[in-house]
């Protein structure tokens, strides 16, 4: 039972890649442009929380459950949170100012 976690674990970390470099790069990237102030800082801090609140909620959602409904739990979490990040990138773009 603790190999699925660990296995979802790992998953859930490569979920976690893109939301972290973007929170590293995008500032920067705004600033270069001249848009440092118009910097979506809540958008950004919320995309990275988002994978370790689903996996954290799929685990106590699991708890007490047969491997396999665990496993699904979890599949679902981690499906949720690549759409979520995919939506949220969207959003920061749709909000972004005109770049000149």
């Amino acid at each position: 039972m603790i190999v699925v976690a660990v296995v979802f674990a790992v998953l859930f970390g490569f979920a976690l890649v893109s939301p972290v470099s973007e929170l590293i790069a995008l500032p920067g990237v705004y600033d270069a442009y001249g848009i440092g102030d118009s910097t979506p800082w809540v958008l950004l801090i919320v995309n990275v929380a988002l994978p370790v609140v689903l996996y954290v909620a799929a685990l106590l959602l699991g708890r007490g459950r047969p491997l396999f409904a665990r496993a699904l739990i979890l599949t679902v979490a981690l499906a949720a949170a690549f759409a979520l990040h995919f939506e949220l990138v969207a959003l920061v773009g749709a909000i972004q100012p005109a770049l000149t």
